[in-house]
């Protein structure tokens, strides 16, 4: 079954799971008869190269940047069951560890996303938080608005940076405002009405 279709810039990132039928005999191991395969190919659907499995990990997110280099962020499961968190960079088919990322192996979580940022930092989403690396792992700032949920996403327009964010309430999500950020401290702006966004 397809797992996951994604388009990252000019490439689609393609994750599908194959299971076999297995003997009616024991004497096997299960992962013998099954596999998970994670494909990225162009625009015309050529395929590129192939990524790996490796033990014990579990796919967040991915992105590319400007050249088209595929980014992933990845969880590894260690023998105390925690998970490790790390960035990765996809050349030709191999794993190239860009930085680890421990102030996140505390959240057991998949939910998340990721961004290249315009002057070459990483936004990094994680269970609703985000937070700003630099390209080598530094942390620069914590991203927040307290009682509102912040959209995944940075905004670049006019040499500014913005996030949309909005109010948490029963309803669900209302009064969206557009805030400028910045990128060095998280500090958010007094924002913009955004309904029409």
């Amino acid at each position: 079954y397809v797992d996951n279709v994604r388009f990252i810039g000019d490439k689609i990132l393609y994750s599908y799971h194959i299971s076999y039928h297995t003997p009616k005999d024991a004497g096997f191991t299960l992962l013998e008869y099954q596999d998970d395969r994670r494909v990225v190919y162009d625009l015309q659907g050529n395929k590129l190269f192939d990524l790996a499995n490796r033990p014990n990990e579990s796919r967040v997110t991915a992105t590319a940047d400007k050249d088209g280099t595929v980014y992933l962020l990845t969880a590894f499961l260690d023998s105390q069951y925690k998970y490790h968190y790390e960035l990765d960079r996809a050349e030709n088919g191999e794993y190239v560890k860009v930085f680890a990322l421990p102030e996140l192996d505390e959240t057991p979580s998949f939910n998340g996303d990721m961004q290249i940022l315009e002057n070459g930092d990483f936004m990094i989403s994680l269970d609703g938080a985000m937070r700003i690396y630099s390209p080598t792992g530094e942390k620069r700032c914590s991203v927040s608005d307290h009682g509102r949920t912040i959209t995944p996403r940075v905004f670049h327009i006019n040499g500014k940076d913005y996030v949309l964010t909005r109010k948490n309430t029963m309803d669900g999500d209302t009064e969206p405002l557009l805030k400028e950020l910045d990128l060095k401290t998280g500090k958010l702006g007094q924002g913009r009405d955004a309904k029409k966004l």
